[in-house]
């Protein structure tokens, strides 16, 4: 690993290539104890179109069993193409992994990297003209509003609002 400056994070040299690949050829990192970081990024840039899924970000609780995977797809958005994307996730198991397959033309330039981040900084977030995709990296974000506004807007499901109008005998006014 190299030490990036300002405690950034660390560039896996295990799980990072500039090595161009063959018609389907793979590249895979090496697994790596990542549990001293808080999350990882992988970028890439190509010449050729990767396979669908190009890449598999993968984490394992032994090193060995790599149970957790998450693909990336090419997608139409600015941070991931078929010739190249930007990924973050945080750390879920002790170790991680990529797996990247080539498409179907020999590439005569590839840059592959991952980053280790120690701190956490701000998220990978998408601009408003940006197309989300199924492997568009997303934050789950919700204002935080007082109850009634959130039944008046029907998110609370099972629940009913109702509005009683007259006059009630029953309640004092001697106040």
């Amino acid at each position: 690993m190299t030490f990036i400056p300002e405690q950034l994070g660390f560039v896996s040299t295990d799980n990072s290539t500039t090595t161009p690949l063959g018609i389907s050829g793979v590249f895979t990192g090496t697994g790596e104890d990542c549990s001293s970081y808080s999350s990882v990024s992988v970028s890439w840039n190509a010449d050729e179109a990767s396979a669908d899924p190009g890449l598999l970000m993968q984490f394992s609780t032994d090193g060995t069993n790599w149970d957790r995977s998450v693909p990336v797809t090419s997608g139409s958005n600015l941070l991931q193409t078929a010739h190249g994307g930007v990924h973050r996730l945080s750390i879920i198991a002790q170790f991680f992994r990529v797996v990247f397959t080539n498409g179907a033309v020999a590439q005569t330039f590839f840059r592959f990297q991952t980053m280790f981040h120690t701190q956490n900084s701000m998220p990978l977030v998408s601009r408003l003209e940006q197309q989300l995709g199924l492997s568009t990296d997303c934050a789950l974000t919700r204002v935080i509003a007082p109850i009634e506004l959130d039944l008046a807007r029907r998110q609370i499901t099972g629940q009913r609002t109702f509005f009683f109008f007259g006059f009630n005998d029953d309640v004092d006014v001697g106040w």
